[in-house]
Formats: C-alpha cells, sequence, structure tokens
C-alpha cells in the first residue's frame, strides 16, 4: 500500500485494539513506529477479514523527541497506543501567539512560585514541556534562583501564551518587567504523544501490507 497520510486517515477512523509496537527507530530526524495487532488502518469489513497486517508509520522532520521506555518497550499487560494523541500545535493553547522574552528590571521575590505555576499551567494545557524549557537557567533550581536576584536578566523565552502567564505572575509580585513578542512561532508541526513520551513532526505517513490466511 503506497503511504497516506496518518493525519487524514485518523480524521476518519480510530485506533481499535489490539494494537502493539513491534519496532520504534529513530534516524537523521525520523522516527519510524512498525506496528502489529488489529488492522485498524485497513476498512473495518476488510480488517475483520483478513489474516494479519502489519503497518509502518514514518514521523518526518522530527524536531523534538521524548522516547521513554514506556514508548520502547511493548508491555503484554497494556495497549501500546491506547493514549495515543495527536495535537496539531497551531492549535495547542499553550503555543498559541507566536513567541515571545520575559526581562525583568529588578529581583523576583518568590522564584519558586513561578516555577510551580508555570508547571501547573503546562499541566493543564497539556504541554510535553516542563519549566525548564521556558525559564533561563531553569534546568537547575539553585541556578534559577540566584538569577532571580540579579537586577535586570531575561527570564523567560518560549511561545507567547507561555510568556504572557509568566508575565502574569510576575505582575502579581509587583515585579518590574518587560515582554517582546515576535510573530514567528515558537514550535511547528505536530504534536505526537503517548503513555509518558513525546514527538514534534512535520508530517506522519502510514503504509500497510496484507497477507492472506
Amino acid at each position: 500500500m503506497a503511504p497516506e497520510s496518518l493525519f487524514a486517515l485518523l480524521e476518519a477512523t480510530k485506533i481499535i485494539h489490539p494494537t502493539s509496537i513491534r519496532e520504534l527507530r529513530v534516524s537523521n530526524g525520523t522516527v519510524v513506529m512498525e506496528l502489529g495487532g488489529f488492522p485498524w488502518w485497513l476498512p473495518f469489513e476488510e480488517a475483520k477479514s483478513i489474516g494479519n497486517s502489519s503497518a509502518i508509520i514514518e514521523f518526518t522532520s522530527v524536531s523534538r523527541a521524548r522516547l521513554t521506555e514506556s514508548c520502547l518497550t511493548s508491555d503484554p499487560f497494556k495497549e501500546d497506543l491506547e493514549n495515543f494523541n495527536i495535537t496539531n500545535l497551531a492549535q495547542a493553547a499553550w503555543n498559541k501567539g507566536g513567541s515571545a522574552e520575559v526581562f525583568c528590571s529588578e529581583p523576583v521575590e518568590n522564584p519558586i512560585s513561578l516555577l510551580t505555576s508555570l508547571d501547573r499551567f503546562l499541566i493543564d494545557n497539556q504541554c510535553p514541556f516542563q519549566h525548564s524549557e521556558f525559564f533561563h537557567c531553569g534546568e537547575i533550581i539553585t541556578d534559577f534562583i540566584n538569577l532571580s536576584k540579579s537586577s535586570a536578566f531575561q527570564m523567560a523565552k518560549g511561545p507567547s501564551a507561555v510568556c504572557e502567564f509568566v508575565s502574569k505572575e510576575l505582575s502579581t509580585q509587583d515585579v518590574k518587567h518587560t515582554i517582546t513578542r515576535s510573530p514567528i512561532s515558537y514550535v511547528k508541526g505536530y504534536l505526537i504523544q503517548w503513555w509518558d513520551g513525546f514527538l514534534i513532526c512535520e508530517d506522519a505517513k502510514i503504509s500497510w501490507s496484507v497477507n492472506e490466511s
């Protein structure tokens, strides 16, 4: 079968279990997922009548990925694609409004509150990233706290929606700051999430073969 758009297919049908990830391969900005199980990628009546089928999904132009043990290891006690979800990043609430940067012009009294508040915002909006993605020096809490004691510094960089949230939190602490905006999107494409992992790609094609029983 010639490859077709995974996104178009999943608009017309849904994943039916059982489905197993037989193999996951990563190479040069491409992630290839080999599937087995019930052939939900076929028309339903055809899927019920065939002996077996396998499918290949090729995610291309992958810019970011976090492939965890849960993503990579097939588990006989769970459905591998039970919580498989695709989000067009142009429609993601946390990625709205282009990109932005937040600059503080005085120290922040309670930087830990900023970290916890932003993490709650990201979780509530199903963002795969944590605060360290957006806060300058956010990877190490002590570094972030030390930065927050400065008289002038870049606080955050990311989507406008994220930076506007940070700006609002800074305002509640009466911290003087400015926010600059750009129409360029912070991240583009499609967010693919399953279990506790994710990848961001520009396109995804699915192809399959059928073996008659």
